[in-house]
């Protein structure tokens, strides 16, 4: 990942599968990562795994009413890291609007809410980077269509670099 002086970097969603390997990415490089995770167990395993490699803890889950009391909490940080579990509908599922509710605010609104709060609280420092970790390049490239979650992460991909050009900081937005 780079970075080459210590970096305040928060990973939300650090308890998922591909968390580990960006944690330890960025840990070789010297960041300062703030990690969350959406339950306590979660957190404490993080914390046995990671901790003296880590400046912070943070049960979070989207929910829009905790993001001001959150990015307040954080400060300000260089990057942003979405990471989030590879959950793929069953077939059945995904005509349910449950499920596509599900989707939407876990892949979409949660993390565009968060990011959108640490914009408009100026939170996010000068050459600063988000991060969002998806696999839809690779679904598109093998032709397996894409599910209600992977839309709604190409729409948040598309959401973060209009805001960034919007707001002509300069912050990078990539998929990796």
């Amino acid at each position: 990942m780079g970075v080459k002086e210590e970096k305040k970097i928060l990973v939300v969603g650090a308890d998922s599968e591909r968390g580990e390997s960006v944690i330890n990415d960025y840990i070789r490089d010297g960041a300062k990562l703030i990690l969350t995770a959406k339950n306590k167990k979660a957190l404490d395993i993080l914390k046995e795994k990671y901790g003296k490699n880590i400046a912070g803890l943070e049960l979070f889950n989207y929910e829009e009413t905790e993001f001001d009391t959150f990015v307040r909490k954080i400060g300000c940080i260089d990057g942003f890291v979405n990471v989030d579990d590879e959950s793929p509908s069953e077939p059945e599922q995904l005509s349910e609007n449950r499920e596509l509710h599900r989707n939407l605010r876990t892949d979409f609104l949660g993390p565009a809410g968060l990011i959108s709060t640490f914009f408009s609280k100026h939170k996010l420092n000068k050459n600063s980077g988000i991060v969002l970790v998806s696999s839809i390049d690779e679904k598109l490239k093998r032709k397996e269509g894409i599910t209600g979650q992977d839309a709604a992460k190409a729409a948040l991909i598309g959401y973060c670099r209009k805001l960034v050009k919007s707001t002509a900081q300069d912050i990078s937005v990539m998929c990796i």
